[in-house]
């Protein structure tokens, strides 16, 4: 895909005006950012410890993922896959290139900067497009360079990292399509079913699409660690005791005044075989989490029949 990408420059530099060609560049970085942390996340998830990096704040952000979300992921995981694979890997990111001025993770929040400034909310005007048009180029290339070994060979439609300092693998998320990398505009979870919202990246056919993702894709979170956030409760119901397994959060106050009336109503909804679900509505600031979660640890704490 390296090939590839640099072709994609070079037809972006083809076009004659340069605010559509800083525009192209612009949606270019973006997809091999994207393509660049997701490589990573896939190595650290099957190479590192999970002890090691925390990806739960990262990961729910590709919702709607932001040009920043990439460099932050990277930031994260350039250390433990540094100490754990290969001290060598994505050489020049921080501060060890010899050019301390220069490092590619702080141009990179530069460019996010500007993105955020001009076209994200602002207004991209020719004095950016002359200082942004050749730096956009410059970062692509250092990104292709950098980050070498996470970049994939396409082989028969499937997507290989083969880097000899990371083990051989097929990268499982969609970032290619119709022979082109893509841009991810949202990956979300819809009823236990993770749905992958993505654009191809082409100046002539920029296509949307939408494809569905394995359950134990790198978005989801991994089924040991989902345990290690349940706590065992043995609770009495009618006499009768129970074990359950529960992540219920601990109380938002010490006291809990009045809503009589509204815990009796959630006390008979839960003893409801036949009522699965209970909305809870409210203008903010009413307390309707303050309720629920009262509710909640007296059901634990053995103190609602």
């Amino acid at each position: 895909m390296i090939e590839i990408f640099k072709k994609i420059v070079t037809d972006n530099n083809n076009q004659i005006c340069k605010k559509s060609c800083l525009v192209s560049q612009t949606s270019t970085l973006r997809a091999l950012l994207q393509l660049v942390s997701i490589s990573m996340i896939e190595v650290a998830k099957s190479d590192i410890p999970d002890q090691e990096f925390d990806l739960s704040n990262y990961l729910g952000r590709f919702n709607q993922p932001s040009d920043g979300l990439p460099i932050e992921i990277i930031n994260l995981l350039v250390p433990s896959i540094r100490s754990y694979i290969d001290s060598s890997l994505c050489w020049g990111w921080f501060k060890d290139s010899g050019d301390r001025d220069n490092q590619l993770s702080e141009v990179l929040t530069s460019w996010v900067n500007f993105r955020n400034n001009t076209t994200g909310h602002g207004v991209l005007d020719d004095v950016s497009v002359k200082e942004w048009h050749p730096k956009t180029e410059q970062l692509i290339n250092r990104i292709l360079t950098t980050f070498s070994d996470f970049i994939p060979t396409l082989d028969n439609g499937s997507l290989y990292l083969i880097s000899p300092k990371i083990s051989h693998r097929i990268l499982k998320t969609p970032v290619f399509r119709q022979k082109s990398p893509v841009i991810i505009k949202s990956i979300k979870c819809k009823k236990g079913t993770w749905i992958l919202n993505g654009q191809v990246l082409s100046d002539i056919n920029a296509e949307t699409f939408q494809v569905y993702l394995d359950e134990d894709n790198i978005f989801s979170l991994d089924s040991e660690k989902n345990k290690e956030k349940y706590n065992l409760s043995e609770i009495i119901i009618k006499n009768q005791e129970y074990t359950i397994y529960q992540n219920i959060p601990k109380r938002e106050t010490e006291t809990f005044e009045g809503r009589r009336k509204e815990l009796d109503k959630l006390n008979n909804w839960i003893n409801d075989q036949d009522s699965r679900i209970c909305l809870v509505y409210g203008d903010g600031g009413y307390g309707k989490t303050t309720l629920v979660l009262e509710f909640l640890n007296r059901f634990i704490e053995d103190r609602l029949d």
